[in-house]
């Protein structure tokens, strides 16, 4: 039977219908198993209800409207299908971003949640020291938005380290005194300080050899950025300086022990001793090499000590034990390094140079008038007899009565006679009494103080004993005037020991020289003598 398009036989009909509800049904099982498969549990309940819905539609559609609106119909699901996805993408991009967020925030320690209302000074607030109070209101003026300085404070009478008030201000109070200085600009106090676990990131990352800036980078984007990092590169850059200044301090101390035992190794006579303190610092430090303690045996009758000459700014002094030798030349006897210049730092620098020369004490040993000197001599020298210097007795003669050197030109040429021309203690007593009666001196305090003194400075007094004809630490300030000419003030302690060495060879060149001198040449006549000719 034959039959045209529009008159479809009835089992044709069936099976267009039946072909097509079986693609439909293969379609919707490949869109429930694509929806079975998906792994991301944020579009599962999205994808299960919108993607029926369409596929309900494209079936009607399709069914009714096939030939005509079948391409704009898949244009426009395409489109659909592109925006649900980005959509769903978004989502899940800032859920994530959320959740990690979350996480960062948890681990990092919350340093800077510092409310005003805790720091807020009240009366009766209580601090562990002063530099716990110190960084409590600079803390608090951080917050507020200026910075604070220490202004006065006030110290027991009896006991230097006991507190007893402390005033702190804002850094803009007062006047800034400017005095011989071409920079007039003042830096504000940093508020800001790095906490112990940045501190660590800070040197990890700088041994690690990343640069600074970087560094600071870096640790912003841990936290956000640079307004929440709590410090500045400058900051950065402070911390990584103090670090290293404190191990070169450090390793100072190494490089000195370092010193002294390859000094050792190298000749067995080589002596030193180190004063630690009670937490195990170096203080006090003596030495003395194999050819120093030879000459205090051949020359030691006579010694000088002087502690005037600094090593370094830090001003720590340097003291040699200073004697002459048979050529009238130079030497030492021994050198230190003092942390301070008290009684107890005197008497174990004495005890040690003895310990070091076998116990043989100077017969005389000069030194300034410094009381703690001289207290520790009357302790531990006791046989040696002590003789204050002339050059700065004069010196100090000009501090303490400066009226008199102004008022009378023979005060001057008085006070050395009684040092120097008298040879019996009478006439050295008339004449002092004369030089107060002259010059209205009977009340004046230094002048009585030097008078019980006067055996360390009289020569009438110490006539008896043998000096080499010295009178004063002349040769200590010799010594000091050539370690300048090998010193800097920015050499550390390694520096120094190492010029300090250049300077001994110099010395001990020119000995040798002498020594040459004295056995192959004629030593020159100072004066020109009349040999009386042969007859």
């Amino acid at each position: 039977m034959y039959c045209t398009q529009k008159e479809k036989p009835r089992a044709y009909t069936i099976f267009e219908q039946g072909r097509r509800r079986s693609r439909t049904l293969r379609t919707s099982k490949k869109a429930e198993h694509a929806l079975a498969t998906n792994e991301n549990p944020i579009h599962d309940q999205s994808v299960a209800i919108l993607f029926p819905v369409f596929l309900s539609a494209y079936s009607i559609f399709s069914r009714h409207l096939y030939v005509i609106l079948f391409p704009l119909f898949h244009m426009f699901l395409l489109c659909c299908v592109v925006f649900i996805v980005v959509t769903l993408m978004d989502t899940s991009i800032s859920t994530s971003s959320s959740l990690l967020n979350n996480e960062i925030s948890a681990e990092l320690p919350l340093e800077n949640e510092v409310t005003e209302t805790d720091l807020t000074p009240y009366v009766g607030m209580k601090f562990e020291t002063e530099e716990h109070a110190y960084r409590v209101y600079n803390a608090y003026a951080g917050l507020i938005g200026f910075s604070i300085r220490r202004d006065w404070v006030n110290k027991s009478r009896m006991d230097q380290n006991t507190l007893i008030s402390q005033k702190f201000v804002c850094f803009k109070e007062g006047f800034k005194k400017i005095s011989n200085c071409e920079a007039k600009k003042t830096q504000i106090t940093i508020t800001k300080k790095i906490s112990t676990a940045q501190a660590a990131k800070i040197e990890l990352a700088n041994n690690s050899g990343i640069q600074q800036k970087l560094i600071f980078e870096f640790l912003s984007r841990q936290v956000g950025g640079r307004e929440n990092v709590g410090y500045t590169l400058k900051d950065v850059s402070n911390h990584l300086t103090s670090m290293r200044m404190t191990k070169i301090k450090e390793g100072e101390a190494y490089s000195l022990l370092d010193y002294f035992q390859s000094r050792k190794s190298e000749n067995p006579s080589f002596f030193y001793e180190i004063q630690l303190d009670v937490e195990d610092e170096i203080t006090n430090i003596f030495w003395a090499d194999a050819k120093m303690i030879v000459d205090y045996v051949c020359f030691g009758d006579v010694v000088s000590f002087d502690t005037t000459y600094c090593t370094n700014k830090n001003c720590r002094p340097f003291a040699p034990f200073v004697g002459f030798n048979h050529h009238r030349q130079t030497i030492i006897f021994g050198a230190t390094l003092l942390y301070d210049e008290t009684v107890e730092s005197f008497e174990w620098l004495f005890k040690t140079f003895l310990k070091a020369m076998c116990e043989n004490k100077p017969k005389t040993i000069f030194t300034d008038q410094d009381a703690a000197m001289a207290k520790a001599i009357s302790v531990v020298l006791l046989e040696s007899y002590h003789r204050l210097c002339t050059w700065h007795l004069f010196q100090n003669a000009l501090k303490n009565v400066n009226h008199a050197f102004k008022k009378s030109d023979s005060f001057a040429s008085d006070l050395r006679r009684c040092i120097y021309d008298y040879e019996y203690e009478d006439n050295f007593l008339n004449a002092w009494k004369s030089i107060l009666d002259k010059h209205d001196l009977r009340q004046n305090m230094w002048m009585q103080d030097l008078f019980r003194k006067k055996e360390k400075w009289a020569s009438v007094y110490g006539r008896y004993t043998f000096s080499a004809g010295a009178t004063s630490t002349q040769l200590s300030e010799s010594l000091n005037g050539r370690l300048r000419g090998y010193m800097k003030s920015t050499f550390n302690v390694f520096d120094f020991f190492k010029n300090f060495e250049r300077l001994l060879k110099d010395m001990r060149y020119k000995e040798i020289e002498a020594k040459y001198d004295m056995s192959q040449k004629k030593p020159p006549l100072s004066l020109d003598i009349l040999l009386v000719k042969p007859a």
